[in-house]
């Protein structure tokens, strides 16, 4: 009992500190635009918003919502973000990640950070379209097709353009099979 108490409070004392040292809290809000297959795809002709004849280049329409809780000096966070777009398919899809955040560049107006953490992603079954070949990457129940990552990635550049608001870009790297890029808008809730 003593072990376990020990670690209970060891974890609250983590928690407050970092709540102390808190260096501010973001929300934001991207478009999720574009999604890059670097090798085509071989189900190109069930992706509707393709841009070229190989599925290289294929837009998607929807957004991400984010809050990052930043945990020292604007410079280590966690960040939350919360997804809902059409997929390569046109198919409704998300993505629900929660992780760590790290800036590998500071500069007075602009910061490239790199995040990674669990991602789980979902999108209506592509099982139900005529000439779909399940590719195993996706496990299925009903209709729903599902992948859970515990590496999660996400490089990020945000560019001030006032006291409170950002231009931030997003690459989210899922080589080889799909890159994708979005762009939006960062706003601090809470800024020292």
């Amino acid at each position: 009992m003593p072990g376990k108490m020990h670690k209970s409070i060891t974890g609250l004392l983590l928690l407050v500190s970092a709540t102390m040292l808190g260096q501010g809290q973001t929300i934001g809000i991207k478009y999720f635009g574009i999604s890059l297959h670097p090798k085509g795809d071989p189900q190109y002709r069930l992706m509707p918003y393709r841009l070229d004849n190989k599925g290289y280049v294929v837009v998607n329409f929807g957004g991400i919502v984010s809050y990052e809780y930043f945990l020292y000096r604007q410079l280590f966070s966690i960040k939350f973000a919360q997804g809902f777009y059409s997929d390569s398919g046109g198919y409704p899809s998300g993505h629900t990640h929660i992780g760590f955040r790290a800036a590998l560049a500071k500069g007075k107006r602009g910061t490239l950070s790199f995040g990674f953490g669990p991602t789980f992603i979902y999108r209506k079954s592509w099982r139900f379209k005529e000439g779909y070949h399940d590719t195993g990457l996706f496990k299925t129940i009903g209709k729903v097709q599902h992948k859970f990552v515990w590496y999660g990635g996400e490089i990020e550049y945000n560019r001030q353009l006032s006291n409170r608001l950002d231009l931030s870009v997003h690459f989210l790297p899922g080589y080889p099979l799909v890159m994708s890029f979005g762009a939006g808008v960062r706003y601090w809730v809470r800024k020292e």
